[in-house]
């Protein structure tokens, strides 16, 4: 404290306030007194000692304190918040209340706020306000001799309407029995009420504005009766007539729960527009909340004596009742359980301070003496160690309860665990420390603007990515951080976020060194409790090398693309050489063929031996180039385009049978054991190109007996559902499991090298999977080395009358 009272003193404020003839304070942070000027300490009646290092809410009237706190730590929190005039009370030395009318103003130093300068009018605050808040404050004192809650509240009533100059004011309470919402008590204008009646009867209670005030606990003002839109019209009729202008409800709140309205009318329109009028008057139901309070609880005590014993001993608060010298007379056992104590201590304890430590007793004795004083309620929270070792925070309440002649009958102790909502505060603030956490520390940029546009807040990345000074940038408009000519789409996007979307786009963005840079941006509306747009938040981040990466990446998309067309071009030509090829091959071959197959025949003349077995040698040869030719015609007719399929409904057997009948005698002269009796008996209809599924099978049976020396060779036909599956499964040579996924490719060979065992040129499967594939089906294969091979499809049947 010394530290931060020599930090202003170099600032010179003592020096400077001591001049200035309205009263001055200088507050820390903290809210401690760091310089008093003499004018205030002259009406106060504190010296200079007294007052320095204190809390200035100590000498604010304890009604007052919680407001009073709130409003300064909006000012210490926020640097952009504006200094607004409150009302309020100061103790004095000599225990006199005085009237106030604070304003605060920030002491920045090097951009963080570090303490608050006061200016505080004394006696000449709101003078209809300080005389009504005087005259509320005497009524509420006589609370406790006042058992009738509607003359208590009807002489509030009255004090509002007569110093406050309001023609109506009136108070409605939930009924405890039918739950309905009637005014108990009022200024004297009856005629209203003789309305009221029958509105209420004939009336949705959604009509009626004190229900929109009951279900919402929020303060309505209609703030033009007769301009406003005319949402409950037939109660704005009735206040026509009574030529009320203006209207404002504040909710009357019990414990949780809202229980009543305060309602007040004027003749005058745009009455309630003043915050602080607003704010005065909302205080007025703390009193009206104390009054029907103390008021219910004074009455059940004295109606029915067994009842208020049940209340207080099976309240959800501790109470415990003490005279003046903290003689305990009753205390309830959740006293007891908040406290740290057991029930068995119940008639034990007769010294309220046995109950605490010394520390907390020496809080408990100065707000207790405190009450006494003032004859008012006060608090304190503290943390009471319990028997278990736990610790818990207990909030205290001291209500000194009063005879009809203001005298201190005893004292109503009641105390509330308000564990949970430490931990809960504790929650927040951590969760605010992660917010904090977040905004300074994340490499993308997080910034907030107003509804105007300007900038409020950003974080340090804005620094990294613009090359700007932040603080440079708040309070200016955000939009000219962007060029020109995308003030239009951001101002487009902007407005549809105000609408409530959450929106993200790609745009640019200026940075210090006069260059631009691409960035995402994301922004998304901030609202208040209300569920109004106050503002916007939003992140961006540089995406310049990812946009630079992309654009690389198109260029060598673009240069593939063309390497793509010329390898295609490579591959016609290559595609059309081997048709030409073939044919030129072709041709030739068959007078060759022709006249070797007479010599055979003896068709020239007999032939010797040698000469025979040169003439079957060839035509031997003959046959492989053959197929070898057919084989390079049909991939380069497979190449060149894809097939064209001629469908047809045509039964299993038709095609498939004699595709087998071919190769029954090759396997017989194989020795290889030939199996096919899988096939159905019963018509099977497939929609195919017959002649290409015949070539299907013939691929895959020629496979088999090239590769396969013994065993067998076996086609299963397995009818299930709506559909056929066919697998040609052999025990030849088999394929390496690491070359499975090349067999359907072309010119994959199983036998590799100019000596291999097996001939062909290796396109008969990829033939295969050409065809299906056209047909829109895939075959799989299934192989060991050395254990044989299985090819497996599948396909749909289809009706005889499918066309």
């Amino acid at each position: 404290m010394n530290q931060e009272r020599e930090k202003f003193d170099k600032l010179g404020f003592s020096e400077v306030i001591d001049h200035i003839k309205e009263p001055i304070l200088i507050l820390s942070r903290e809210g401690k007194i760091l310089a008093i000027n003499k004018e205030l300490l002259r009406r106060t009646g504190f010296t200079r000692d007294e007052a320095i290092s204190k809390n200035f809410v100590d000498f604010i009237h304890p009604d007052h304190k919680e407001y009073v706190i709130s409003r300064f730590l909006e000012r210490i929190g926020n640097i952009n918040s504006e200094s607004q005039e409150f009302f309020s009370m100061i103790i004095d030395k000599n225990s006199r209340v005085h009237n106030l009318l604070i304003s605060s103003n920030q002491i920045i130093d090097n951009g963080e706020i570090i303490g608050l300068w006061i200016n505080l009018k004394i006696s000449n605050v709101s003078g209809k306000f300080s005389e009504f808040f005087m005259r509320v404050q005497e009524i509420s004192q006589n609370i406790a001799g006042t058992l009738d809650i509607t003359e208590l509240l009807t002489k509030i009533c009255e004090s509002i309407g007569r110093i406050l100059d309001f023609p109506l004011v009136y108070v409605s309470l939930i009924h405890p029995e039918d739950k309905e919402l009637y005014p108990v008590a009022w200024n004297g204008n009856t005629k209203y009420f003789l309305k009221y009646e029958n509105f209420v009867n004939l009336h949705n209670e959604d009509e009626i504005p004190e229900y929109f005030v009951l279900r919402n606990n929020k303060i309505l003002i209609v703030n033009s009766i007769r301009k406003d839109s005319d949402e409950y019209g037939s109660w704005k009729e009735i206040l026509s007539e009574e030529n009320y202008h203006s209207y404002i409800g504040f909710p009357i709140r019990l414990g949780n729960t809202t229980e009543g309205i305060l309602n007040i009318f004027s003749q005058k329109e745009f009455c309630f527009g003043d915050v602080e009028q607003v704010d005065s008057l909302k205080t007025l139901t703390n009193f009206i909340t104390v009054a029907i309070k103390n008021s219910r609880l004074f009455n059940k005590i004295i109606q029915a004596e067994e009842r208020y014993r049940g209340l207080f001993y099976e309240s959800p608060n501790g109470l415990c009742l003490i005279n003046k010298e903290l003689q305990i007379h009753e205390i309830n056992p959740k006293f007891l359980k908040f406290i740290g104590f057991s029930v068995k201590d119940f008639h034990v304890l007769t010294d309220f301070k046995k109950i605490l430590s010394k520390k907390d007793y020496k809080r408990f004795y100065d707000i207790f003496n405190q009450s006494a004083a003032e004859k008012l309620s006060n608090s304190f929270e503290s943390m009471i160690e319990k028997s278990d070792g736990e610790m818990r925070w207990i909030h205290f309440t001291i209500s000194p309860l009063l005879d009809k002649f203001k005298n201190i009958l005893e004292y109503l102790i009641i105390t509330r665990d308000v564990t949970d909502e430490k931990f809960a505060e504790l929650a927040i603030l951590d969760s605010e420390k992660k917010f904090r956490d977040l905004f300074e520390n994340s490499s993308d940029v997080i910034f907030q603007i107003d509804k105007s546009g300007k900038l409020e807040k950003v974080n340090d990345a804005f620094e990294t990515i613009t090359g700007w000074k932040k603080k440079n940038w708040i309070g200016k408009s955000f939009l000219k951080l962007f060029p020109k000519e995308t003030w239009k789409d951001f101002l487009h996007n902007i407005s549809e976020i105000i609408s409530g979307k959450t929106l993200s786009w790609e745009s640019l963005i200026q940075v210090r060194d006069k260059e631009e840079k691409s960035i995402l941006i994301s922004v998304w509306p901030t609202r208040n409790v209300e569920g109004e747009i106050v503002g916007l938040w939003g992140s961006f981040k540089d995406i310049t090398e990812i946009k630079n990466t992309h654009h690389k990446l198109a260029q060598t998309n673009i240069e593939l693309e063309k390497i793509n067309i010329q390898l295609e071009e490579l591959n016609n030509t290559k595609t059309e050489f081997l048709e030409s090829i073939s044919h030129e091959l072709k041709t030739p071959l068959v007078p060759v063929f022709g006249y070797l197959s007479l010599l055979k025949d003896k068709s020239f003349g007999e032939l010797t031996k040698d000469g025979y077995e040169a003439v079957d040698n060839s035509l031997k040869n003959l046959t492989r180039l053959k197929n070898v030719i057919g084989e390079l015609i049909q991939m380069a007719e497979y190449q060149k385009s894809t097939p064209v399929i001629n469908l047809q409904v045509v039964d299993l057997k038709d095609f498939l049978f004699p595709v087998i009948l071919n190769y029954v005698p090759l396997f017989k002269e194989k020795k290889i054991d030939f199996k096919y009796d899988s096939i159905p008996e019963e018509t099977i209809f497939l929609r195919i190109d017959s002649e290409k599924m015949s070539e299907v099978f013939h691929q895959l049976l020629n496979n088999s007996l090239k590769f396969t020396n013994s065993g067998s060779v076996e086609i299963l036909v397995d009818k299930h559902e709506n559909q056929v599956t066919f697998t040609v499964k052999d025990t030849g040579i088999g394929i390496p499991e690491k070359e499975l996924k090349q067999v359907f490719d072309r010119f994959y060979q199983v036998d590799k090298g100019t000596r291999r065992k097996y001939l062909g040129i290796g396109v008969g499967l990829s033939i295969v999977k050409e065809v299906l594939l056209s047909h829109g089906v895939n075959i799989s294969v299934k192989s060991k080395l050395n254990s044989g091979t299985e090819f497996q499809f599948t396909l749909p049947i289809a009706r005889e009358d499918t066309e």
